[in-house]
């Protein structure tokens, strides 16, 4: 007899497959995306280096922006920057140490189409 939840899974999931290898599909909206519209942080903030380094196309976790702003608060400026409307998103990579076996950590990027579109607003505003 089917559990209600069971219901609701993806066929792949219910049988017993690891959910971390599949990606559910997303849900399809009849609304438009909103307009991409962000505001830039102050210039010479962390903030503004790590948009920086997002338009160039790079894809930064911690480590790497340390070595670059001598900063560990990038997920501080990813926070920030989402609240000014700049889509970044995230990926979880594995990264395991000898104490810490399953440990994973996240990469963050401005997806190409919004370094594209972020290039015609700077444009703009010039």
């Amino acid at each position: 007899m089917k559990k209600p939840a069971d219901t609701f899974m993806p066929t792949s999931l219910r049988d017993g497959a690891d959910s971390t290898d599949r990606h559910l599909p997303e849900q399809l909206s009849f609304l438009p995306p909103p307009p991409f519209n962000p505001t830039w942080p102050t210039p010479n903030t962390r903030d503004a280096l790590a948009l920086q380094l997002f338009l160039d196309g790079q894809r930064l976790d911690a480590e790497d922006f340390h070595a670059v702003s001598g900063s560990w608060r990038l997920a501080d400026s990813v926070f920030q920057l989402k609240a000014r409307g700049w889509p970044l998103e995230s990926v979880d990579a594995a990264a395991p140490t000898e104490a810490c076996p399953h440990r994973t950590i996240s990469i963050y990027f401005l997806p190409a189409r919004f370094i594209a579109e972020a290039a015609i607003l700077k444009g703009g505003l010039q």
